[in-house]
């Protein structure tokens, strides 16, 4: 069972690097003039051509991340191979086109990204290894996957078979997993309808904060509202286990105005995005005083709310 909690925290902690991933990126599309994004692919790369979709953790889903994350100087293959492939478009640029302080600093965010993959890339692979022992419980998938020899099945509900998989419109010949979509079930009634509810309150105080982390113009703030950003992200996590527990999924619904990518110039408008995320946490009863206890990540979700509305004083009124 430990090796299970172990894996489980080591993708949790990949999913928090991949919130700073998210900040570099965003940093480098500031650096280049391109406005910033909180929005999600719905295609995943340019070759690779995966359609977006939630997927619980399986065996078929964690190798997916390892295919993704492998180490690559081939532009064509994974998202590592097209983070290379950016990188060298960067150092192709003229000097006359992005001034050479620029480009350098776009460079070493390219590189920190690259390096931080194959680490995830190793952290990946010693997941599955632990996880090798355990296989999906077969009740109620259709159709039910063979039994793995030596294999166990008393491992919590959380590492799941596909009881919530639907066949692609046009699935990738090339990619196995492809040819499954995510579509989670909606709770109606009891305790895990709330906290779908709740989880979905969260991801989108989640978004709210990590959009005016990434607006922010000075990269001190921004890294420093990107750490208590986090801080949701942990209190979204520990409700979506007691969610996975119920064996019932987090939904991850995007709101419409963060696909359109909302855009603020001033302190009013940060501070209205950051109150309507504060109201859904409310209405779906979430008691914003309770203490996340999460590392170096500690405090209220009303500590994160005040310090952001004092972060949102940095944006210039006009």
């Amino acid at each position: 069972m430990l090796n299970i909690w172990n894996s489980a925290q080591v993708i949790f902690n990949i999913a928090v690097d991949e919130m700073r991933h998210f900040r570099w990126a965003n940093q480098a599309l500031k650096l280049l003039g391109a406005p910033i994004t909180v929005d999600r692919a719905t295609l995943l790369g340019r070759n690779l051509k995966v359609p977006f979709y939630l997927q619980s953790m399986n065996c078929e889903q964690l190798q997916w991340f390892i295919d993704v994350e492998r180490p690559s100087k081939d532009t064509s293959a994974g998202l590592d191979g097209m983070y290379v492939g950016l990188l060298r478009s960067v150092k192709q640029v003229p000097d006359d086109e992005i001034d050479a302080t620029t480009k350098r600093l776009i460079v070493e965010i390219m590189k920190l990204i690259i390096d931080e993959g194959e680490d995830h890339y190793v952290r990946f692979s010693n997941a599955e290894l632990n996880l090798s022992l355990y296989t999906i419980q077969t009740k109620g998938q259709t159709p039910p996957k063979p039994e793995v020899k030596g294999a166990r099945d008393d491992y919590p509900n959380w590492l799941r078979g596909g009881a919530w998989f639907e066949d692609a419109a046009n699935p990738n010949a090339d990619i196995p997993i492809d040819t499954q979509v995510g579509n989670p079930k909606v709770e109606t009634t009891g305790d895990a309808h709330i906290l779908q509810l709740q989880s979905d309150a969260f991801y989108y105080g989640l978004l709210t904060t990590l959009t005016i982390a990434f607006a922010l113009q000075d990269d001190k703030y921004s890294g420093a509202a990107l750490r208590q950003a986090i801080t949701m992200m942990f209190a979204m996590n520990k409700l979506n286990f007691e969610l996975a527990n119920l064996d019932a999924t987090p939904l991850f619904t995007l709101p419409p105005q963060f696909a359109a990518d909302p855009t603020f110039q001033t302190t009013a408008s940060a501070k209205l995005l950051l109150q309507s995320a504060k109201d859904k946490l409310t209405a779906a009863g979430v008691d914003l005083d309770i203490h996340i206890d999460a590392g170096p990540h500690q405090g209220t979700i009303q500590a994160v709310f005040d310090y952001f509305e004092k972060v949102c004083d940095y944006f210039d009124d006009k």
